[in-house]
């Protein structure tokens, strides 16, 4: 090839590129725009979550009441008022966030997902929005306008929720409460075998309750215990379901969760049953129910209203037959009660081994009734929750 073909043949390539750069250069460009566009709108989008979760937890935070019932229209009403003061404290592309206090907040019941409307109320979710419906309009964009638009939409929602009271699937009765209620931290010497049985003394029976659900089968409390619910319907004066049937497969349950490390830490502690033999020791709060029993015999569900609660030490809690015969194996199998412990426990108490064998062992209580629940809980708290 001579040197004028080279030339022409350069020439040739240079104007391919060219062209190409023609074609190509707008579509680069509407993808750099889309870019610092869809940047701009994230962290817009980000900044209305900010909102949305300060808004709900200030709104939820107007829910609770100190007697620990049900909120009311006009808790519901500051509640509205709290959380689009705190929506508006905050800003979304430059601008503050207007909620609309009537279709933006919604109340309703939260278990491990939100109803809305549902009852009782014990969450509130927020909407905070930049769109066609809200009052601050879509955010304005930068790019975009070069293609044809000029405004994109964006929104966040968030839920906020009050954790329940109780924290156990059980249910005592005022027998328990020994020198009535309320009373300050008793502690029994020995410590009571809590049972189930209909014979039982009824200091020491318990129910299990599935608190506001009026369930057919035992083992749909097994089945609360497993999934970790956080049943709410706790307030005084509320009624729960409560039965006293032989439900060994719940109390394996019960024993995996108190077992495990992991589990309501916050409320476990140590103590020392005897040489150096040490367990871990868990608080509960439960419910206590207006009559004794607590429960229905056998395995019907009993329904009864709660006249205040229990906090219970647990210092043991000894299963037998777990996982064999028709008894379920427990959600986890990893965590049971080590066998010197529940041995340790008879020994030291003079209880026979055969006495302790599927029993809660409880030491330590103290009951409040419904007028005095607000000391019992003087850090009722709010915490955002996911679907």
């Amino acid at each position: 090839m001579d040197t004028d073909d080279k030339i022409a043949s350069s020439n040739k390539n240079k104007g391919f590129v060219v062209v190409w750069f023609v074609v190509l250069l707008p579509v680069v460009l509407l993808f750099a725009a889309m870019a610092m566009d869809f940047s701009y709108m994230y962290v817009a989008k980000g900044q209305l979550q900010n909102a949305a979760d300060a808004a709900a937890l200030a709104g939820a935070a107007m829910l609770i009441r100190d007697d620990g019932l049900e909120p009311t229209a006009d808790d519901e009403a500051a509640a509205r008022d709290k959380a689009a003061q705190f929506a508006l404290a905050n800003k979304s592309a430059g601008q503050n966030i207007i909620i609309d206090k009537s279709s933006d907040i919604t109340f309703g019941y939260w278990d491990n997902h939100y109803t809305s409307g549902g009852s009782p109320i014990n969450a509130i979710q927020v909407r905070a929005a930049r769109d066609t419906a809200s009052a601050g309009g879509q955010v304005p964009i930068i790019f975009g306008r070069l293609f044809g638009w000029d405004k994109m939409g964006a929104a966040a929602i968030a839920t906020a929720a009050i954790p329940a009271r109780a924290t156990s699937s059980i249910a005592l009765c005022p027998d328990f409460c020994q020198g009535g209620i309320p009373s300050g931290l008793k502690e029994f010497t020995p410590p009571v075998l809590m049972d189930t049985g209909p014979s039982t003394p009824s200091v020491n029976i318990y129910a299990w309750t599935s608190y506001d659900s009026n369930v057919t089968s035992t083992s749909d409390v097994r089945d609360l215990i497993c999934s970790q619910n956080n049943i709410s319907k706790t307030a005084c004066g509320e009624t729960i379901y409560s039965s006293m049937g032989a439900q060994a497969n719940s109390l394996c349950n019960l024993e995996s969760q108190m077992y495990n490390p992991y589990f309501d830490s916050g409320n476990k502690d140590t103590i020392t049953i005897a040489n150096g033999v040490n367990t871990p020791g868990w608080w509960m709060v439960v419910p206590i129910t207006q009559s004794c029993p607590p429960g229905a015999q056998g395995n019907a569900w009993d329904p009864k209203p709660i006249i205040g609660y229990a906090s219970i030490h647990v210092m043991a809690i000894c299963t037998k037959g777990c996982g064999s015969g028709s008894i379920k194996a427990p959600c986890s199998s990893l965590y049971s009660a080590p066998s010197n412990v529940c041995n340790s426990i008879a020994t030291k108490y003079g209880f026979k081994t055969s006495e302790i064998h599927n029993k809660m062992i409880i030491d330590k209580y103290q009951c409040v009734d419904c007028d005095s629940s607000g000391s019992f809980f003087p850090a009722r708290r709010v915490v955002l929750v996911q679907e």
